[in-house]
């Protein structure tokens, strides 16, 4: 294995990740750099032999799976420089959540020094080899979700979803409420996490749904016409009461009912019953893809899935187009 490689570790749910991805994406192409996406974590999959590829592929970069990569590490003897340096002999490990986020492991800056480089502003490591742990700072373009392409089951799956519940572009409305960061609905986020406070600004679930529908009805006075209102959550507690308190929207199912293991249903793990993660991932990726078709789009603004969906539909990223 010749070629100058970034290894992306991932970490959290989609929308955390996906901004990492778009990260490494700008490193890699303004670098010439090899791209290996390593999405071994349990918070992704829970079978780390699954490759990406059952998910999703990347346009327009070079790529190298991470089965290959870590083939070719074991075929070959010969050291290579690696950056950071304290990855060099934990190259091969699944379990690297456990300790991707201590000092030794993060490159400077907390992975600010990527659009440093990517901008010209700084000189690319020496190393064959750089880790990008996917935690801490990271700059991208929303536009660049349009070089992600989804697999073709799932793409086939959300088109016959669509067409089941009668979802065109741009002819239905969509909420999300996130109740897995949210103390009032048995959830939880990290002390380390830098938007604890944002999360938990609300005091009760009938506080946090407010101004969700101020908001949607505000966006409602812009348009012409009514639609079809849907509304996901990974709490169906949120949805019932939505649909109790203002006598609309029509729940978008989800084979998770309600249960949630620390900030949400990605925290799940394979010994949870009835649990299948493939599932789960297909179900993230078509709740991702009606955000990006839907007209109208509310979420509490913390939540980074519906902002990160937001933020892509912009900018005219679809995924699927409907």
């Amino acid at each position: 294995m010749g070629e100058r490689v970034v290894v992306l570790k991932g970490a959290e749910g989609f929308a955390d990740r996906s901004q990492c991805l778009m990260q490494a994406m700008r490193y890699a192409r303004a670098t010439n750099r090899t791209l290996v996406v390593d999405w071994r974590d349990e918070d992704w999959v829970h079978d780390p032999s699954e490759p990406l590829s059952d998910y999703l592929s990347i346009d327009d970069i070079d790529t190298l799976p991470i089965a290959d990569f870590l083939a070719e590490l074991k075929q070959n003897p010969t050291p290579r420089s690696v950056a950071p340096e304290a990855w060099s002999d934990r190259l091969l490990t699944d379990q690297f959540n456990a300790f991707m986020r201590d000092e030794p492991y993060q490159l400077p800056e907390k992975g600010a020094c990527l659009e440093q480089i990517a901008n010209g502003g700084r000189a690319d490591f020496d190393a064959d080899i750089v880790i990008y742990p996917g935690v801490g700072e990271r700059t991208y373009q929303y536009s660049l979700l349009n070089h992600i392409s989804l697999a073709p089951w799932i793409k086939t799956g959300i088109k016959n979803f669509a067409e089941t519940h009668q979802l065109k572009e741009a002819e239905f409305d969509l909420v999300h409420l996130r109740g897995g960061s949210k103390t009032w609905m048995g959830g939880f986020v990290a002390d380390r996490s830098p938007v604890k406070a944002e999360h938990s600004q609300w005091s009760s679930a009938e506080e946090y749904l407010k101004p969700i529908w101020e908001v949607y009805q505000h966006l409602l006075t812009q348009v012409s016409e009514p639609r079809p209102l849907m509304v996901v959550s990974d709490t169906p507690q949120l949805i019932e009461l939505w649909q109790q308190t203002y006598q609309c929207g029509k729940a978008i199912p989800n084979l998770v009912r309600g249960d949630l293991a620390e900030s949400g249903i990605h925290k799940l793990r394979s010994n949870h019953i009835g649990i299948n993660k493939r599932d789960i991932n297909f179900e993230c990726l078509r709740d991702f893809t009606l955000m990006l078709n839907s007209r109208i789009l509310v979420g509490d603004g913390v939540s980074l899935f519906s902002l990160m969906a937001l933020h892509c539909k912009n900018s005219g990223a679809r995924l699927v187009k409907l």
